[in-house]
């Protein structure tokens, strides 16, 4: 109310002014409450809309955490199966060269080979 109504003197002074005072009076009071709309329901829009900014930064930043730690996560597992893997292969490889070896002991004492292989022997 206090936006629109007129004050006592405001409103003794419109009854005595004459028709054109009073039109222009009004107009400029239609004017003046029209900015004060127009100012406030701005500072509205720009209050929400920076509110909405705010939620939605935090939102992708808390979904952005949350993907960068499961790519951490499964970066970190991925690793320590690469290295389990390698860790078994060089075992693995590790027993069958000296199976190998075995064999081309054995092989070497059954053909008579005392220089070893002559150099048919790759490693």
């Amino acid at each position: 109310m206090h936006l629109t109504a007129v004050g006592p003197v405001v409103w003794l002074f419109d009854q005595v002014r004459g028709r054109s005072s009073a039109i222009n009076a009004t107009k400029r009071h239609a004017t003046s409450y029209a900015e004060r709309l127009l100012t406030s329901n701005c500072s509205r829009v720009t209050f929400d809309l920076r509110d909405r900014l705010t939620e939605s930064r935090r939102a992708l930043e808390s979904e952005l955490r949350f993907m960068l730690k499961e790519i951490t996560g499964a970066a970190t597992r991925a690793l320590n199966q690469a290295k389990e893997v390698r860790a078994r292969g060089e075992a693995a490889m590790a027993g069958e060269l000296q199976r190998l070896a075995q064999y081309r002991a054995v092989f070497r004492e059954v053909s008579g080979d005392t220089e070893g292989g002559q150099g048919d022997e790759q490693s």
